[in-house]
């Protein structure tokens, strides 16, 4: 009780220093009625994500098509793109050596520049 009494008894410090408060925050609280809500930002990221996705998988889509029409088969056109990871790969899926034009055939894998890959002695780049 006694504190309650010697603040109310207490002489201000500052003369209209709570009428300059009340102004402060009525100006605050206008300014915050007036600032809008954050729009949430243009789903860029979005549209660019389910373009890539789409059309990558449409195009993968389509290179299957051509591989397996060119190679004669779906099992073909995953073996060739299976042999992309080497020659030891490509070997283990009967592909190898393959000559440029036919399924397993992968320039990078094409030690010599001969038209023809995994020979004997080339390991391709992604081989140790």
């Amino acid at each position: 009780m006694g504190n309650k009494q010697a603040t109310e008894d207490a002489p201000a410090i500052a003369p209209g220093l709570d009428d300059q408060m009340r102004a402060l925050q009525s100006r605050i609280r206008k300014a915050s009625n007036r600032r809008q809500a954050p729009r949430a930002p243009f789903p860029w990221f979005s549209i660019v994500f389910t373009f890539i996705v789409f059309g990558g998988g449409a195009l993968l889509y389509f290179d299957v098509q051509d591989t397996a029409a060119r190679y004669g088969s779906y099992e073909t056109a995953a073996k060739h793109y299976g042999a992309v990871a080497g020659c030891e790969v490509a070997k283990e899926l009967d592909l190898a050596p393959a000559a440029e034009g036919s399924a397993g055939y992968w320039r990078h894998l094409d030690g010599d520049d001969d038209g023809v890959s995994c020979e004997a002695g080339d390991k391709g780049i992604f081989s140790n």
